[in-house]
C-alpha cells in the first residue's frame, strides 16, 4: 500500500445487516403508526356521516308530521250536475252545499241523512223541516236517507241513482276530504268526482297539534288513510 494514504474499508449492506433490518424496522413503525391514523380518519368519516343521516331523517320526519293535517285536506271544487253532502246530520256541511249550489257549481243537492232518532224525532224529517226554512231550496234540496252501518260509498250510490249525474261535487269535514274523494273515485268510477271542506276559513299549514281534539281527528283519519289504502282498496 503506497505510503500516505488513508485505509477506508466500504461497508456493504447485505440483506441481514444491521444496517438493512435497522432500515426495515423504521419503515414497518412508520407504516404501523400512519394505519391507525388513516383508521381514525376514516372512523371520524364514518361518524360525522351517520350524525347527517339521523339529522336529515328527523328532519323530514318533523316536515311530514307539520304537514300531516294540510296532506288530508283537499279543496278542489268544480262545477258538477249535482252536489252531495255525506253529512250524517251536520248541518255546517249541508249549509256549506246549498252556498256551493248558490254559487253556481251544482243545480241540487243531495243531503245524505241517517237514519236514526233525535230526542225522539226521527232525523229525515228534522232535515226536512231544516230545508223547508228557506223558501229558495224548494225542490233543489234531496234527503237521502241512508244507514251508517252500510259503506259510505254504496249509500251514495242508492241517492245518485235518481237523477244520474255525470259530476258531482262532494262538501264533507277538512280531514275527511282526501279519503273521501280516494273512495268515492275508486268505488264509483263512472263520476267524475271533486270535493270541498265544508270548513270556510282554515289556517295553513294546519297547527293540528295545538288542539287535542284536533289532533285526534287527524290521528284517527290517517289510520283509516292508510288502513284503505293498505288493505281495503
Amino acid at each position: 500500500m503506497p505510503a500516505g494514504r488513508v485505509h477506508e474499508s466500504a461497508v456493504v449492506a447485505t440483506p441481514d445487516s444491521p444496517t438493512t433490518l435497522t432500515r426495515d424496522s423504521e419503515s414497518a413503525q412508520q407504516g404501523s403508526a400512519a394505519a391507525p391514523s388513516s383508521m381514525r380518519h376514516y372512523s371520524k368519516r364514518k361518524y360525522i356521516a351517520a350524525i347527517a343521516s339521523v339529522a336529515l331523517l328527523l328532519g323530514v320526519a318533523l316536515l311530514a308530521l307539520r304537514n300531516a293535517g294540510n296532506y288530508l285536506i283537499v279543496d278542489n271544487p268544480a262545477k258538477s250536475d249535482v252536489i252531495l253532502v255525506p253529512a250524517r246530520g251536520l248541518p255546517l256541511r249541508y249549509d256549506r252545499g246549498i252556498d256551493f249550489m248558490r254559487n253556481g257549481y251544482g243545480g241540487h243537492v243531495i243531503a245524505d241523512v241517517p237514519a236514526f232518532t233525535y230526542f225522539g224525532h226521527p232525523v229525515p224529517e228534522l232535515a226536512q223541516q231544516y230545508f223547508a226554512q228557506q223558501p229558495d231550496l224548494a225542490g233543489k234540496v234531496d234527503v237521502c236517507v241512508v244507514n251508517l252501518t252500510l259503506p259510505e260509498s254504496e249509500q251514495a250510490a242508492k241517492c245518485l241513482e235518481k237523477f244520474q249525474p255525470k259530476s258531482v261535487l262532494i262538501v264533507t269535514g277538512q280531514f275527511q276530504t282526501r279519503l273521501t274523494l280516494n273512495i268515492f273515485s275508486h268505488d264509483l268510477p263512472q263520476y267524475r268526482w271533486s270535493v270541498a271542506p265544508a270548513q270556510r276559513r282554515r289556517q295553513y299549514p294546519v297547527k293540528w297539534w295545538t288542539n287535542g281534539v284536533v289532533a285526534k281527528t287527524v290521528f284517527l283519519e290517517w289510520s283509516q288513510l292508510v288502513w284503505w289504502e293498505l288493505f281495503s282498496k
